[in-house]
């Protein structure tokens, strides 16, 4: 089989008032939500509407190939929309009663015990913003990655960015933050915004160990310093001193 369902030749709608007013795959709607019964007394009880599982067989390609499960396109280049938000996916769950987990998006790469080469990247998301090379008047913040958290029923242990490094794992950088070739950045972290506003920044700009716990050790009287980094405080230029 080359071909399954193909769609490419129909005219689609949009519709008003968050209707759509036609579709090429429907499990559910806007307008009415499609039911999960959960009996309660089966045991393991798994519901996945849209299953993709495959094996990689045959001969390694003369020329560099890809393999992409869900591939999208979206193109914006007829007319001018002032109005319009394009997003390749839009992914939400609510919540109202009690459950396990929640993850709106789960993603693993998981290698097995064999010997192989992997000769390029290995990264669970891979996220690129390519401001390209035209004009572009721009309002709103552009970020590679946007993180928000909003509510008052957050818990006090939760976190904007989690990295945790599980038993017998070794990562040599926790966070890494670096330019190629011409590329600039100018601050690596900030914290609030550049105006100095107090209430935009976090109480505490980190939070380690106890002394003598990890990397934190206890001051001594030290020599004069060897060396400095650079910080921005309230838009002034301010150093960290640093020495042997």
């Amino acid at each position: 089989m080359t071909e399954g369902v193909v769609f490419n030749s129909a005219t689609f709608v949009a519709g008003s008032a968050g209707a759509i007013s036609s579709r090429a795959l429907t499990i559910g709607d806007r307008d009415t939500e499609f039911t999960i019964p959960m009996a309660g007394s089966d045991g393991v009880e798994n519901f996945e509407p849209i299953q993709m599982v495959t094996n990689v067989t045959g001969t390694n390609p003369a020329s560099l190939s890809k393999i992409n499960m869900i591939y999208q396109q979206l193109t914006h280049d007829t007319t001018a929309m002032a109005n319009l938000r394009l997003k390749c996916a839009d992914f939400t769950i609510s919540v109202n009663e009690a459950c396990k987990d929640v993850y709106a998006y789960q993603g693993e790469i998981a290698f097995g015990a064999g010997t192989f080469t992997v000769g390029g990247e290995v990264a669970t998301i891979g996220l690129v913003l390519d401001g390209g090379s035209g004009t572009i008047t721009a309002s709103g913040g552009w970020r590679v990655l946007n993180l928000t958290a909003r509510g008052a029923g957050l818990p006090t242990n939760a976190s904007g960015l989690y990295i945790q490094c599980e038993s017998s794992c070794t990562l040599t950088d926790g966070i890494r933050i670096q330019t190629q070739a011409t590329g600039t950045i100018t601050n690596a972290i900030i914290f609030g915004n550049t105006s100095g506003t107090s209430n935009t920044c976090p109480t505490n700009m980190f939070k380690v160990p106890a002394i003598a716990s990890g990397f934190v050790s206890a001051y001594t009287a030290e020599e004069a310093p060897t060396g400095k980094l650079q910080i921005q405080v309230g838009g002034a230029t301010r150093y960290i001193a640093f020495w042997d």
